[in-house]
């Protein structure tokens, strides 16, 4: 899958700097998304010692918690408003 960019929302985001960092943030979402399964697969793999299997765990639980954070700020990012998040002046 090629990655996504903020280049194919350019006509939705047009001056919008809510629309921009929503768009931003659906894209770091969907690639941290599949970093996250990328690398739960891996650390899946049969034959990893001890040394190898511990820090792809680690990174796993990382992953998860970026996605999370991602899903969060989306979330917030719904109930913001003000004059800095309208259009550009």
């Amino acid at each position: 899958m090629l990655p996504q960019t903020l280049s194919a929302d350019a006509s939705t985001i047009q001056m919008s700097p809510k629309a921009l960092a929503n768009a931003a943030l659906s894209v770091s979402l969907n690639s941290a998304q599949s970093t996250s399964n990328l690398v739960l697969k891996l650390s899946k793999s049969h034959g990893l010692n001890l040394g190898e299997a511990v820090p792809i765990t680690d990174c796993v639980e990382t992953m998860r918690d970026s996605v999370d954070e991602l899903h969060q700020s989306i979330a917030e990012m719904k109930d913001l408003d003000g004059p800095n998040l309208g259009s550009y002046n």
